[in-house]
C-alpha cells in the first residue's frame, strides 16, 4: 500500500511534467490533450496500473527467520523492478519532458513578436515571461530534487544485491554501514514525497 501511494505520487509528477509540455506545444492537436477530463482519466487509470505493476510485492514478499521482507531469488527481481521503475524512469521522464517544456517555451518567445509601442502588449509579455519562468523553475526544482532525493536507495541496494550474489562475508561493521545507508535512502524516499508541497507552496 505505502510503496504504490509512493509510485503513484512520483509518476504524477511525470503526467504533471507530460501535461506542462502539452500545454506549451505549438501543436494544437497536443494541446488539445491537455484537458480537466483527460487528466481524470489518467490519473484514475494511473492508481490502477501502479497497483497492478506492484502486485508481486504483496504476492511474494514473505517471512523468513522471524523477519518480513524479499528475500533471494524474489530480491533480485525486486530490486531490479525498483531501480527501473522507483529510481531510473521517473527522473528520465522528469527530465525528457523538462527539456521539451524549456524547448517549447523558448520557441514561443521566438514566435510571439508584441507590438512594442502598446502598453498593453508589454505588460501581456511580462506575464509571459513570468509565467514560463515559474513552469520552468517547478519542472526543473521537480526532477533535481526527485533525483538528489532518489540517488541513494538504488546504489545501496545494487551493491547489496552483487556482494550477496558473490557470497561475500560481511563484516558486523560492513553490514551496519550497509543498514545505515538503506535507512538514509528510505527517509530521502519519504522526504521526495513531500518536496513537491514546498515546492508549490514556494
Amino acid at each position: 500500500l505505502i510503496h504504490g501511494i509512493g509510485q503513484i505520487a512520483r509518476y504524477s509528477i511525470v503526467l504533471a511534467c507530460i501535461d506542462r509540455f502539452i500545454c506549451t506545444s505549438h501543436t494544437v492537436h497536443l494541446r488539445i490533450l491537455s484537458r480537466p477530463i483527460v487528466a481524470r482519466i489518467l490519473s484514475i487509470s494511473l492508481c490502477i496500473l501502479v497497483y497492478i505493476c506492484a502486485i508481486h510485492i504483496l504476492i511474494l514478499t514473505t517471512i523468513t527467520n522471524r523477519r518480513c521482507g524479499q528475500f533471494p531469488p524474489y530480491f533480485n527481481y525486486y530490486i531490479t523492478y525498483i531501480i527501473i521503475f522507483v529510481s531510473i524512469l521517473p527522473p528520465v521522464l522528469m527530465t525528457i519532458f523538462g527539456y521539451l517544456t524549456y524547448r517549447n517555451v523558448s520557441l514561443l518567445h521566438i514566435r510571439i513578436q508584441p507590438v512594442r509601442n502598446s502598453i498593453h502588449s508589454d505588460r501581456n509579455m511580462i506575464t509571459i515571461n513570468q509565467r514560463d519562468r515559474e513552469l520552468l523553475t517547478m519542472v526543473l526544482a521537480e526532477a533535481f530534487f526527485y533525483i538528489i532525493t532518489m540517488t541513494i536507495y538504488p546504489i545501496i541496494l545494487l551493491e547489496m544485491t552483487i556482494t550477496n550474489n558473490m557470497n561475500m562475508k560481511k563484516s558486523t561493521t560492513y553490514v551496519a554501514m550497509e543498514n545505515i545507508l538503506i535507512f538514509i535512502g528510505i527517509l530521502m524516499g519519504y522526504l521526495n514525497s513531500a518536496v513537491p508541497f514546498y515546492i508549490y507552496l514556494i
